[in-house]
């Protein structure tokens, strides 16, 4: 029985002159003694208010607790999506886990009740058969406007690699245009994401790729370009000029990466970008449903991987792709091998590259973490000098050891104090690196570089490693030896003491 209707009845029945107890009332409308007990006394008022504040409680949702934060985006950014919207909250809540449709709904009518709704530009594509696995990847560069920290605007460029059949996507960024060299670079590493090479990869007339189209219909490639496409065997096919449809798929991606990943992302740095974008593609870019092909391309990659060719990859191409564990190690042929700390919260998943008996552990944008010797044998866990001698190490006691091994100079003193400062989540991390540079490098060495860092205000260990490096030159002793620094050894010539006395003589 409905509420309403429930209230009326019982508000009748009790008006009769026949006096009926609550129980009689229950019993008549077939309902229990507690409801009626629950109206018997109500008044029509108290009732109304009493729907209203059931209906309120009937439209709460659970994403109520996340409505300030979305309609910031929306209110700051009119143009931002729904999947932005669902992608950013997973990204800043670690514990998020409601589906993308829950927060499209949602945003739809935060957008309707608050008149955020936002004007949309429709494009018409033609419909195309779907391509074999391994037969053709799409290239193509996107660029975008983004905001530092101060608010300044910082352009940046995106290069962007999907497979045709999986829809499965790679893609680096770049605070300066791609030129022919970033150009291979960035193929280089799409193959090594991928861990092989399509058939075809399809472009639009590019630059970086050609110099011009001869008589015959062929193209003039860029000499890099050119090298590297003979080295490692595909077929490089270029559409024809407006013609956005026969790299659909790649126009698409591209808008995907500037509109669902970068758009509004304040820009921290370059290599924070990128690593950013990398978990995002693990995250959400590889992972979600395509709405065309209503699979997960990461899914379809793993089938379709098999068909790529890898004979032409170098030996040094790392396609060895391992998840961390939370302890910060990764296992390979049996041992364990330990990572800086901090790098399971940063890269769930790195690559392996063997060259040799090395073993290289790299991001998934291939910056080197850490390299090891591979270890002989089974179930070791091989760990890195310094850093497991310094492991156990309270922070206070290294703090010690290296303001007393380098109280000798007020400068490095002075950039150990600001540094702890600056960075206090990684001070062990950096400490050791800098006992690392003190033990391996000269002291000139390590205060040239001290100085420039205090003097750019960039106090990152990166930096003072690299002018450290640039202001070293270490000469072997032999090589010394034979250097025009020391005199070659001479005959000379003596006088007599009597000589001088005459002069002396002469002068007088």
């Amino acid at each position: 029985m409905k509420g309403l209707y429930m209230f009326e009845e019982i508000k009748k029945l009790k008006a009769l002159p026949l006096k009926l107890k609550e129980s009689q009332v229950a019993k008549q409308l077939n309902i229990d003694t507690r409801t009626v007990k629950k109206y018997w006394n109500m008044s029509e008022q108290d009732f109304l208010n009493l729907v209203k504040k059931l209906n309120e409680n009937k439209s709460k949702s659970i994403l109520d607790q996340y409505k300030d934060e979305i309609l910031g985006f929306l209110i700051t950014y009119k143009d931002f999506t729904a999947a932005q919207i669902y992608d950013r909250l997973k990204e800043q809540h670690i514990n998020f886990d409601l589906c993308e449709s829950s927060v499209r709904n949602y945003v739809a009518k935060l957008r309707g009740k608050n008149n955020l709704n936002k004007k949309l530009k429709e494009r018409e594509y033609v419909a195309v058969e779907e391509l074999p696995m391994g037969k053709q990847a799409q290239v193509d560069f996107g660029e975008i406007i983004l905001y530092d920290v101060e608010n300044n605007p910082v352009k940046v460029w995106t290069f962007a690699m999907v497979l045709s059949h999986s829809r499965y996507k790679y893609g680096c960024w770049q605070d300066k245009p791609f030129n022919a060299q970033d150009f291979v670079e960035a193929h280089n590493k799409a193959f090594q994401y991928f861990g092989g090479i399509p058939e075809e990869i399809v472009y639009d007339r590019t630059k970086v790729a050609l110099v011009n189209e001869n008589e015959d219909g062929t193209f003039k490639l860029c000499k890099a370009f050119e090298e590297y496409v003979e080295k490692v065997k595909f077929n490089p096919v270029f559409c024809k000029p407006y013609d956005p449809e026969s790299k659909g798929k790649i126009e698409a991606v591209v808008k995907y990466f500037k509109f669902n990943f970068a758009n509004h992302r304040t820009f921290k740095g370059i290599d924070n970008l990128n690593a950013a974008f990398h978990r995002w593609l693990e995250r959400t870019g590889n992972t979600k449903v395509h709405q065309t092909t209503k699979k997960v391309p990461s899914e379809v990659f793993s089938l379709e991987r098999q068909y790529l060719s890898d004979k032409h990859l170098s030996k040094d191409i790392p396609i060895i792709q391992h998840r961390v564990k939370k302890d910060n190690t990764i296992s390979y042929e049996g041992n364990r091998y330990s990572l800086p700390k901090g790098t399971y919260s940063a890269h769930k998943d790195v690559v392996l590259n063997i060259v040799g008996d090395l073993l290289e552990i790299k991001t998934l944008d291939l910056n080197l973490i850490i390299s090891y010797k591979m270890a002989t044998g089974k179930g070791k866990l091989i760990q890195k000098e310094p850093y497991h001698r310094q492991i156990d190490k309270e922070v206070s006691e290294l703090k010690t050891e290296v303001f007393e091994q380098f109280k000798y100079n007020e400068r490095i003193v002075e950039y150990i104090e600001k540094l702890v400062i600056s960075d206090p989540k990684n001070v062990r991390r950096n400490l050791v690196k800098l006992q690392k540079l003190g033990n391996e490098f000269s002291l000139n060495a390590l205060v040239g570089g001290v100085e420039y860092s205090l003097l750019k205000g960039d106090l990152s260990l990166g930096t003072l490693s690299l002018k450290v490096k640039q202001n070293s030159f270490p000469v072997k002793q032999e090589e010394i030896l034979q250097s025009d620094l020391i005199p070659k050894i001479c005959d000379v010539n003596t006088r007599s003491i009597s000589e001088y006395q005459n002069i002396q003589e002469e002068g007088l």
